[in-house]
């Protein structure tokens, strides 16, 4: 509930200020460095609509009405390998936008703003436009922007993480609207602080070096390579999983989440969407280096989008299991130096410094019996397949 000017506990999605009919909410950074929306009490008239958007308010998520009782599993992958190789998966994703875009639909995405360094929602009607939006952004996006163009009746395609589809289909259901969009969302693993973002560009760039564009997950190692690569107007640096790579051990080891995303209700198949989709590690795929998205159609509706993908696509149909091997099934653990890290990164200390003090130890402890389980489930999966 927004109390005082401000929203207690929050996703970050956005909608409310996009939804407001007297634009008396604004989204800002909170000192923690997640998305949270201010009020203007002098503005607002107490119509409750954001309340009634907020997907947070409510600790179910807003089902479509043509939700499919057993979601349908695919295995996908994008016919042309420059699209493959650009996606962080398989690059279903730009072929869902590939073919709705064709039967008229304005599309919605991601991409990375290099000025303002931050990832934003936008609107576009060119197919060319949304290839900004391949590879994963592990940040939380500004939707501001890309969701107030949603407002003005047109067919449009969303992609966005699970609590920003929830929020806009209870939006898109409020205002009567809900045909006209296509929702699709990702299996997320949660958002980490920008305040860590900040910290990693700052270790890696020189005073006088520009960012021109952050691969979150370059596959030129390979896809199971993790790793993240950031190419200036002087250098290509890249920073491996396995190689202390201080953003993304932090992250996948849920030091610097949003506090809502230990609490997330969108675990597993839980979605508001037509279609989730993400990376495909189980079975037969977990050797996979090029990358396969395993998808879920929810709703009658994403089923009829995936039955559209064949020409551009090779599709399979797959166990639901399988799709969900690799997903996260219940929420995570707050660790204890969450909030020293994020204290840390406040009070401007060396990311290194908060890597070893607090995080280095707790990763071997937990990350060398994950993957020592990974190899086992490999080797008997091909022990299996012989």
């Amino acid at each position: 509930m927004i109390k005082n000017g401000k929203k207690i506990s929050c996703y970050g999605c956005g909608v409310c200020s996009t939804s407001c009919p007297k634009n008396a909410i604004k989204i800002e950074l909170s000192d923690e460095g997640f998305w949270v929306p201010i009020v203007d009490l002098h503005k607002c008239i107490e119509c409750g609509i954001c309340d009634k958007v907020c997907a947070y308010n409510d600790k179910v998520y807003c089902n479509s009405k043509d939700r499919i009782e057993t979601p349908i599993a695919y295995a996908i992958v994008h016919k042309d390998e420059t699209i493959r190789k650009e996606a962080t998966s398989g690059g279903a994703g730009f072929a869902i936008a590939q073919y709705l875009h064709q039967l008229g639909y304005r599309l919605v995405g991601v991409r990375y703003d290099v000025e303002k360094n931050i990832a934003v929602h936008f609107e576009t009607d060119s197919i060319e436009d949304f290839k900004q939006t391949l590879n994963s952004k592990y940040i939380p996006s500004y939707t501001v922007n890309g969701f107030t163009a949603l407002m003005d009746g047109n067919k449009y395609a969303v992609f966005g993480t699970p609590c920003q589809i929830d929020s806009l289909r209870r939006w898109a259901r409020l205002k009567n609207k809900e045909e006209n969009f296509i929702f699709i969302d990702l299996f997320c693993h949660g958002v980490p602080s920008y305040l860590h973002w900040n910290a990693y560009l700052k270790h890696h760039l020189n005073e006088n070096e520009n960012l021109k564009r952050p691969i979150f997950r370059d596959k030129t190692n390979g896809w199971h390579a993790y790793t993240i690569s950031l190419e200036t107007n002087k250098r290509f640096i890249s920073t491996k999983l396995q190689n202390n790579d201080y953003f993304q051990n932090i992250f996948f080891g849920n030091y610097t989440l949003n506090k809502t995303c230990y609490n997330c209700v969108y675990r597993g198949a839980n979605s508001a969407a037509d279609i989730r989709m993400g990376d495909l590690w189980g079975g037969k795929y977990a050797d996979n280096e090029d990358g396969v998205t395993g998808v879920l159609a929810l709703t009658s509706k994403g089923e009829r989008v995936v039955s559209g993908l064949y020409e551009c696509c090779q599709i399979i149909n797959e166990d639901f299991k399988t799709i969900m091997a690799g997903q996260l099934h219940k929420n995570l653990k707050m660790p204890q130096s969450r909030q020293i890290l994020i204290n840390g990164f406040k009070e401007g200390k060396s990311l290194p410094l908060l890597y070893f003090c607090y995080v280095r130890k707790m990763w071997l402890k937990n990350m060398v019996p994950y993957y020592l389980k990974c190899i086992i489930k490999k080797i008997k999966y091909k022990i299996k397949g012989e």
